[in-house]
């Protein structure tokens, strides 16, 4: 178990998910921990790749020009098109959806998209849009730019519902940012925060 835990620390942003974690490991194999703690080890034939989540037992995988969704139980592979160019930044992935970040020529893009169907359902302005969280039909973000707003957009359409200003809900005196990704529960919105110094 310890030998299992440190080698988890040297790994580079593993998923860690309820069904297990799944990590990448130097070899470009990918490492599968459930929560019996039982280890598998698939190597994939597609380099290079980004491990994108892990979702409904799928390792869900990103190349340049495709999506894999892997089940490392039985070794199936389904691939599906991707036809995202440039520097490409998935948000968020939910049932089939994926949230998109994409820089584009006109600047930074948001988007809605089912990778199983390639397509895409919308497209939003996403300049400064960070971290994600989803709930039902809001999805709601932190920024890369104004670090003490909270924005919730439309899972619909991706339309801006309200944006919030953490300093001025009455938080004790001193000037705020959001570090980390918001999570929603029980119609509650929880953001880590930290107070900057003066």
């Amino acid at each position: 178990m310890m030998q299992l835990v440190r080698q988890i620390t040297q790994v580079t942003e593993p998923l860690i998910t309820a069904a297990g974690i799944v990590y990448k490991n130097s070899d470009n194999a990918i490492i599968r921990i459930d929560n019996h703690l039982s280890v598998i080890e698939s190597a994939l034939d597609t380099t290079p790749f980004v491990l994108t989540a892990m979702m409904n037992r799928e390792v869900v995988i990103r190349t340049r020009d495709k999506i894999i969704a892997w089940d490392t139980d039985s070794n199936v592979r389904k691939e599906y098109p991707f036809n995202y160019t440039g520097s490409v930044q998935i948000k968020l992935l939910y049932d089939d959806n994926m949230i998109i970040r994409n820089k584009t020529a006109d600047g930074w893009k948001l988007s809605k998209y089912n990778f199983r169907d390639s397509n895409l359902i919308w497209d939003a302005d996403g300049a400064y849009t960070h971290l994600f969280t989803g709930n039902g039909d809001q999805l709601v973000v932190t920024h890369t730019e104004k670090k003490q707003v909270l924005s919730c957009l439309s899972e619909t359409n991706g339309h801006l519902l309200w944006e919030v200003n953490i300093n001025e809900l009455g938080l004790p005196a001193g000037s705020y940012e959001i570090i980390g990704r918001p999570q929603l529960e029980g119609g509650q919105i929880y953001a880590g925060c930290y107070q900057r110094a003066h």
